[in-house]
């Protein structure tokens, strides 16, 4: 299934301002997170021990699987602790995606394509960009040129094949067990899809 989330889209939307910009250890935001039940007392003692990028794509993770409520409350959260440029982009982010939400259709071929190319057509390659770049599976000049992206999906092929190249030359075993683990929340048909035609090596195997 796409993840239609709006939530979910206007963090991926802004999630360089998130990385860039938000400050939780040190911030009074940690501790008003704490008094919110939504995060457990286990996930921010996970967050306190992480470095300040790596607490922004922790915070991210968690505010993409939030419903339309709970996003909006911590808007306010981060509006309280002089977050509000990042709460502001989120939530203009949040009503665009909320009054316009597009879901393309697959090619009648769907079902004859093999993963690789229909990953390209169903994911968004900025949705994969965190958890690439959590696990460094994602080169510098790529993480840009994703950041700068301003096409939609199913348009994208020229930034998935240089990453496809770039997961390539890394030459593990893990790298495509750890690509296909990043699909399972969002896209679990395309996610069994990998699995059953594994290992692909993120290479086009469409019978022309």
């Amino acid at each position: 299934m796409y993840n239609e989330s709006a939530v979910y889209k206007s963090v991926q939307h802004n999630i360089e301002l998130i990385e860039k910009d938000i400050v939780i250890s040190g911030s009074n935001l940690l501790d008003e997170l704490q008094n919110y039940d939504f995060f457990s007392e286990h996930y921010l003692n996970n967050l306190k021990q992480l470095e300040r990028e790596d607490q922004a794509h922790y915070f991210a993770d968690k505010l993409e699987d939030m419903d339309d409520e709970g996003f909006l409350h911590v808007l306010e959260l981060l509006n309280k602790c002089k977050f509000d440029h990042i709460a502001s982009a989120l939530k203009s982010s949040h009503d665009d995606y909320k009054s316009a939400q597009i879901r393309p259709s697959l090619p009648d071929t769907q079902h004859h394509i093999c993963p690789i190319c229909r990953l390209q057509c169903e994911v968004d390659i900025k949705e994969m960009r965190s958890k690439l770049k959590t696990e460094n599976l994602l080169s510098k000049t790529l993480y840009k040129d994703v950041n700068k992206c301003s096409d939609g999906r199913g348009h994208q092929d020229i930034l998935w094949k240089s990453l496809f190249r770039h997961l390539m030359s890394l030459k593990q075993e893990r790298v495509e067990t750890t690509f296909v683990n990043f699909l399972k929340p969002n896209h679990k048909g395309l996610c069994d899809f990998f699995i059953q035609k594994y290992p692909t090596h993120f290479k086009c195997s469409c019978q022309k």
